[in-house]
């Protein structure tokens, strides 16, 4: 796999433990490149991915960079699968890239509301947002559902009891039930992969 990432804390960190497990899993890294954050041309980064051959490509950074990348490595011909991280989920990844984004895939922290959420649910949050769910709004919505659960359970608005409350219950959520360690990090915490089809994000079913 060629593993590439931004220069962020957040790409080194990611594509750090990318090739972590990638070692563990006994799967080569075929070529491990570092751009910059917000970098948009990739003149000598695709020649490199292209020359290693990869049978697939990760991307570690934003979406300032990626649908760039993607349509720079499509437009060279570059056709093994590519799989982009949770900080490039924005509809801005499939807008910018020319039309080259259709089979990417994407990692998100959050279902796609199509798929957990009831239809009065997405009423209510048209009425309020006058939009449709769009791919962080379950995130924002259970985020603040918690945060909320947390206050009532501790009575009180002193964030010290509200944070130990969060890290002391569990809580009942449209994607499941969470609990938080004492880092304040999510217990079993779950990843959702999404591929692009048709210009839209669509979560993917690997039971089927």
């Amino acid at each position: 796999m060629a593993v590439l990432y931004n220069d962020s804390a957040y790409g080194k960190g990611l594509a750090g433990e990318i090739k972590t497990r990638l070692a563990a899993a006994g799967a080569k890294v075929a070529v491990d490149i570092m751009v910059k954050e917000g970098q948009s041309t990739f003149p000598t980064e695709v020649p490199k991915v292209i020359a290693a051959a990869p049978d697939a490509i990760f991307y570690a950074g934003y979406e300032i960079e990626t649908p760039y990348l993607r349509e720079a490595l499509v437009t060279k011909g570059f056709k093994a699968p590519m799989v982009a991280s949770d900080g490039a989920f924005l509809s801005v990844t499939i807008d910018e890239s020319n039309g080259t984004a259709e089979g990417m895939y994407i990692s998100s922290f959050a279902p796609s509301p199509k798929n957990i959420a009831s239809a009065s649910w997405i009423e209510a949050y048209q009425a309020v947002e006058s939009r449709n769910p769009d791919t962080y709004s379950v995130n924002g919505y259970v985020a603040m559902s918690v945060l909320l659960d947390a206050a009532r359970k501790a009575n009180s608005q002193d964030w010290q009891k509200i944070a130990d409350a969060l890290r002391g219950n569990t809580f009942k959520t449209i994607i499941g039930d969470l609990k938080y360690q004492p880092t304040g990090d999510l217990v079993d915490a779950k990843i959702w992969m999404y591929q692009v089809q048709n210009s839209e994000f669509t979560q993917v079913d690997w039971g089927n």
